[in-house]
């Protein structure tokens, strides 16, 4: 459903027009999912500090998760070698990566990908982590014929514009 209604890539472009006001919005609407979600009487804050645990552990275990993998791994070396997201190497992991996307019906590589640095489930302590998925974005957009947004997300890209480092 977020893949064929484009979710992801209207909370990337909200992000793009008012990054604090996206992130405020996204966070109540957490919020509220975890408050209707809870059984009378629930410690809502202590569901609210799991739902991110439950979230990864959910991603980690699907089938699209185990498929991110691989290419996430491929990207973590890429950056361990200082690789550009434009080189030869980023763009046949961007080819990979795209293919996964299609594969499991994750929608636009790109915004998938920039959803999670921004937005993903992620403790915010996992900066390395979301480096990784920041390079594979840029990378994909690197490689794409054009139709995604080109919005570095790298944070270790000089033109990178507030971007947030996650694992998959």
């Amino acid at each position: 459903m977020t893949a064929r209604c484009r979710f992801r890539e209207g909370y990337v472009a909200r992000l793009e027009w008012n990054a604090p006001l996206t992130r405020k919005l996204l966070t109540l609407g957490r919020r509220l999912v975890v408050n209707n979600s809870a059984p009378a009487g629930a410690d809502v804050k202590a569901l609210e500090e799991k739902f991110p645990r439950f979230m990864i552990a959910a991603h980690s275990a699907s089938k699209a998760g185990q498929a991110l993998r691989g290419p996430l791994d491929e990207a973590r070396a890429l950056l361990a070698r200082r690789e550009r997201p434009d080189s030869a190497a980023a763009r046949l992991l961007a080819e990979r990566f795209v293919a996964v996307c299609a594969q499991h019906n994750l929608g636009d590589p790109v915004a998938y990908a920039r959803s999670i640095v921004e937005f993903g489930p992620f403790p915010s302590d996992l900066a390395a982590a979301r480096e990784v998925w920041g390079f594979l974005a840029d990378a994909t957009a690197a490689s794409s014929d054009g139709r995604a947004s080109t919005t570095p997300s790298h944070p270790g890209n000089p033109q990178s514009v507030g971007s947030v480092p996650v694992d998959g």
